[in-house]
């Protein structure tokens, strides 16, 4: 071998080997890239900036299941995790409430009017009643652990989908819009088993409001049943007492 190629190979092997290293990163830099922008420009155009800025809110919601069971409630929001939900089911006024420490709840059909300590079923659902703020930008906050799992295409429609760990066993699919950035829908599914789903949400009738892009409406999927929760009415800005939300003595 000649003294040029020698000098040749000793200089292009090194950088044959980094280019090989790099290439193997490279489409992890890409994802981390593109969820990064994803989730700048779903931000922007949810109003999460405007959202931020608002202590507390209030929901009237109408609850939809099958064709005769209704129920309206409604449900306020305190900054930065107060939450209540007053309603009325079957004659029967009922409270769900979180007061930033412990959850209770009324609940008359039960057999008693007392403050009880909640369920994990109502628990999960004051959690997960109407918020103004991004699912996506509550997942960020709490430091969830978050992937952007690329393209798909659903009944023939194409999303970017950013998948969040929500749970030790579950995780939650996030459908959105490649043109508006607006969530359409999530997938929640088993971790181990990702053919179980344990339910879908679909979000529907984009509104703006305030500065603020938010569904109204939402649909739900859970076993083959289907549940729709109607924001008939937000406001912005109440000025609730932090009593509003304590488990009465």
């Amino acid at each position: 071998m000649s003294c040029d190629k020698t000098i040749f190979m000793t200089i292009i092997k090194p950088l044959a080997i980094t280019l090989v290293i790099w290439l193997g990163f490279l489409p992890h830099v890409l994802l981390c890239q593109n969820i990064d922008s994803i989730l700048e420009k779903h931000l922007k155009s949810w109003g999460q900036d405007q959202v931020s800025s608002i202590r507390s809110m209030q929901f009237v919601v109408t609850e939809i299941k099958g064709l005769s069971d209704q129920r309206k409630y409604e449900v306020t929001r305190k900054r930065p995790n107060k939450v209540r939900m007053d309603g009325k089911w079957q004659e029967h006024q009922f409270i769900y409430s979180f007061d930033g420490v412990a959850y209770w709840s009324i609940t008359p059909w039960v057999g008693t009017t007392e403050p009880q300590e909640m369920s994990p079923t109502e628990v999960s659902k004051l959690v997960n009643s109407p918020n103004i703020d991004s699912p996506l930008f509550i997942a960020q906050k709490d430091s969830l652990e978050m992937s952007y799992t690329g393209k798909q295409t659903s009944d023939e429609e194409p999303y970017l989908v950013i998948r969040v760990g929500n749970a030790e066993d579950r995780i939650t699919d996030y459908f959105i819009d490649p043109a508006t950035f607006q969530i359409l829908k999530t997938i929640e599914k088993d971790k181990g088993n990702e053919r179980y789903v344990y339910q879908e949400v679909f979000f529907k009738n984009y509104k703006p409001l305030s500065g603020i892009n938010m569904p109204m409406e939402y649909e739900l999927r859970i076993k083959g049943k289907t549940t729709n929760i109607i924001v008939n009415e937000i406001v912005l800005g109440l000025g609730i007492p932090n009593s509003f939300f304590k488990k009465p003595q």
